[in-house]
């Protein structure tokens, strides 16, 4: 299993906690509800070759007020999945831009991310597409999700319809796109320059006719979930994100 943002191998705590979920969409949605009101955290991701699997962790119970998504910075993060820009956003919710950027920067640190648009991972907007699809109730880890209080859920890697579009070493850049690096982490863990990074991710952006890494990802976060597609403000999904073959 090659990792995504571990630094070490998920510990003795997920041994005993059942084979990661198939992913069926009321399961995705049931951790996104999860997420929201509090009850689960993502601890650790990894990825198999078809999979990006979630290592979660239910709550104690009083935590769950502190690390309940709700309100203000819920609305703003759904926005964002729909491809709608922080400006864009700003202006159609009458709010200033400053405003916007500080709900989205607490969405992304509630859910234990990275504040930054452009360290949006992928799995983030699948789950909550898999929620508007099968939308449930939330159920906490210890009392409903598999009944343990360590849990997996596996998430097919949309990245991998692109092989067809893409060159290998611009698959191996968008993936690690998904995964929320950075360009300087991508440069370090391929051992190239920034600079060629951002290359790279010229040339995806250019190949896909995506305007920029949140377009990337939430289209490929939306096209994920039973086809459907992202909508709002944005340019329409490209041709060849609707074409790409999965990787075989």
């Amino acid at each position: 299993m090659s990792l995504g943002d571990l630094s070490s191998q998920p510990d003795d705590r997920w041994e005993s906690s059942p084979p990661p979920n198939d992913g069926s969409p009321e399961a995705l949605s049931a951790v996104w509800a999860a997420l929201c009101a509090g009850q689960l955290r993502i601890v650790q991701h990894a990825q198999d070759e078809l999979h990006t699997i979630l290592y979660l962790e239910e709550r104690r119970a009083d935590e769950l007020a502190r690390w309940a998504l709700r309100g203000r910075p819920l609305t703003v993060l759904e926005r964002v999945f729909l491809g709608q820009s922080l400006n864009f956003i700003a202006l159609d919710l009458g709010f200033s831009s400053s405003t916007v950027s500080a709900e989205f920067q607490v969405a992304m640190r509630t859910l234990g991310l990275k504040a930054r648009l452009s360290c949006l991972p992928v799995h983030i907007p699948q789950l909550w597409h898999a929620s508007r699809a099968h939308p449930v109730g939330a159920t906490a880890a210890g009392s409903g999700w598999h009944g343990a209080r360590f849990a997996t859920v596996a998430l097919p890697r949309p990245e991998l319809r692109l092989a067809s579009v893409l060159s290998r070493a611009e698959l191996e850049v968008s993936t690690m796109v998904l995964q929320g690096k950075t360009h300087a982490e991508i440069a370090s863990v391929r051992g190239t320059s920034a600079r060629t990074v951002a290359n790279q991710l010229a040339s995806i952006f250019g190949k896909l006719d995506v305007s920029g890494r949140q377009q990337l990802v939430t289209t490929l976060a939306a096209g994920s979930t039973h086809g459907s597609k992202p909508h709002g403000q944005q340019r329409a999904p490209r041709q060849q994100l609707d074409d790409a073959e999965p990787w075989a």
